[in-house]
């Protein structure tokens, strides 16, 4: 029997339906898969598929099962939820994750290769005790692209501190349960391969990890650390890279003329001339930085973490220690360096030194006897200290000896030492002098001596003659004194005689005097005067009337000192 071109098409019809085991003529709104139809994906990564499916009945038999093929239904198997049935072509990277009899349908694939994305992907329902169905109006579309995504470096919350032992984490990119990649890590150019940690998430999918320990120092601040990921199964790799930021305390340079200074080195500086010196600080944060002498701060300028300070014009003031302070929350740390300005002598001063009472004049001149001791101290202010050298321009001059320490001494002066004498003080930088005149004077002659021993002799005979004449005038006085008490013997007449031939004197002038009464009650050799000095009377004794007994002799005029009353 022939087949007509209507039976032939019958025939192609029923093939087609049983290919598609579908029900000829059933509601194909009725089947549906839920899921994302165009799926992106990275290469050497995994991709997590999640799929609903519906159909007619509603609901599956126990005997239901879900197969996934690779272009048709007549194509490779990649994934099978029952594989004893339907054995997957490549099993190991594609996994069929859902159960059929719950209308799930998800898939799963690890190490994504370029190959997964050449043809769609089309899920079968297989239900031996049920419907049966091809959702080729549902296919997934997979394209894989080249591997971007960086693994995740995750750093310490608290900053890495230098000699401080830290913990670095490398998460490989992806969440599936895909293949552990190979984890690696270089730092400073030394490679070494991390131990490769799982993270188990809720959903069963996984994540890769590794991690590094290590101690920074100084050296690592600024430099790479590198985490390497290998997915050895799709020959895929990435990388990440960060800088690292380690921090630590300052370390301080002192720079003159370009070279780095130890610990309080000298730095000469003439006078006049200038210097730079610079306080360079390497610190991890920045760092507070300050130049000060004799704890005064100096004004320099900062230039990044150098801190620049001149010293201009240089003169002795400037000498001393400068030091540059640096200081972050983690240290403060400070060097110093010793800077002195050499100059020349000043003009010396000189001074005796024996005797310490030795006078110089405004003219610098001394005055020394002869053969006296004399020890004279040259000073000079200088940096280095200056050589202090002693001339004369007495050229026979031989007695005098020096010393380094600027002084010269004379054991005893002598006359010829008369002279100018100066101290020169010089050092690297200049010279200076100063003068003194030194005079000589003599010792007095022998026979100086002896007159002066005669003159001595003389004046005190003369002062023993003196002293004896008063006291031979003391007794005659007392004597005169004593001879009138006896002239009561003398008669009234003589007296008057007396009292009427005496004469008062008062300073070199003649005053009258009155005659005591006869009757009166003082006594009769009183005699009253006006003045309150020692007074001068005088006596003629010529006109008085003597007894016929006594022996007339020429008158004589004597003086006897009248006290007043």
């Amino acid at each position: 029997m022939g087949f007509t071109d209507l039976d032939h098409f019958l025939l192609l019809l029923f093939i087609m339906s049983s290919l598609l085991n579908t029900t000829f003529g059933a509601d194909h709104s009725k089947y549906t898969v839920i899921v994302q139809r165009d799926i992106s994906v990275q290469r050497g990564l995994c991709v997590y598929i999640p799929c609903r499916f519906t159909l007619e009945s509603g609901s599956t038999s126990a005997q239901a099962y879900g197969i996934w093929y690779k272009g048709d239904s007549k194509g490779e198997v990649v994934s099978s939820q029952n594989p004893s049935k339907n054995p997957p072509q490549n099993p190991g990277r594609i996994f069929f994750t859902g159960d059929a009899t719950k209308l799930d349908c998800s898939m799963s694939i690890n190490d994504v290769q370029f190959s997964d994305g050449d043809k769609p992907y089309l899920f079968r329902l297989q239900d031996d005790g049920g419907e049966k169905y091809n959702y080729v109006n549902h296919m997934i579309q997979l394209t894989v692209t080249e591997l971007m995504d960086k693994p995740v470096i995750i750093t310490p919350v608290t900053p890495l501190l230098a000699d401080k032992e830290v913990t670095l984490t490398c998460e490989s990119p992806g969440r599936c349960n895909g293949s552990a990649p190979l984890i690696t890590w270089n730092r400073r150019g030394v490679q070494r391969t991390g131990v490769t940690h799982t993270t188990i998430h809720p959903d069963g999918n996984k994540t890769y990890y590794s991690n590094i320990t290590f101690t920074p120092s100084k050296q690592d601040h600024l430099s790479s650390l590198t985490c390497n990921v290998s997915i050895r199964a799709s020959s895929a790799s990435t990388q990440n890279q960060i800088i690292l930021n380690v921090e630590y305390p300052p370390i301080v340079s002192i720079i003159v003329k370009d070279n780095i200074q130890n610990e309080n080195t000298p730095i000469i500086v003439n006078e006049g001339d200038s210097e730079t010196i610079k306080c360079t600080v390497d610190s991890n944060p920045n760092s507070t930085i300050i130049w000060t002498k004799e704890d005064i701060i100096l004004s320099g300028t900062l230039i990044g973490q150098t801190l620049i300070y001149s010293v201009k014009n240089a003169n002795p003031n400037d000498t001393g220690i400068y030091r540059c302070s640096a200081n972050n929350r983690h240290s403060s740390i400070t060097r110093s360096i010793n800077i002195t300005v050499h100059y020349a002598p000043r003009n010396p001063q000189i001074h005796c030194s024996t005797p310490t009472d030795c006078p110089i004049d405004g003219n610098k001149t001394i005055y020394i006897k002869e053969e006296s001791s004399l020890s004279l101290r040259c000073a000079a202010e200088s940096f280095p200290p200056a050589a202090l050298n002693w001339s004369t321009t007495n050229k026979n001059q031989q007695n005098f000896n020096t010393n380094q320490n600027g002084e010269i001494s004379f054991s005893k002066i002598l006359l010829s030492d008369d002279g100018s004498y100066t101290c020169q003080a010089k050092n690297e930088r200049g010279n200076s002098s100063a003068s003194v005149t030194i005079k000589v004077t003599s010792l007095p002659e022998k026979s100086s001596l002896g007159m002066i021993a005669a003159v001595s002799v003389v004046l005190a005979v003369s002062v023993m003659l003196g002293i004896a004449f008063i006291i031979l005038q003391y007794f005659r006085r007392r004597k005169l004194k004593q001879e009138g008490k006896d002239e009561k013997e003398l008669t009234s007449n003589s007296q008057d005689a007396i009292y009427s031939n005496a004469s008062v004197f008062c300073n070199n002038g003649e005053i009258s005097q009155e005659i005591p009464n006869k009757n009166s009650t003082q006594d009769d050799r009183t005699v009253y005067m006006n003045c309150e000095e020692v007074q001068y009377a005088s006596i003629n004794f010529a006109a008085m009337k003597t007894k016929p007994s006594m022996e007339v002799t020429e008158p004589e005029t004597e003086y006897a000192i009248i006290k007043p009353r």
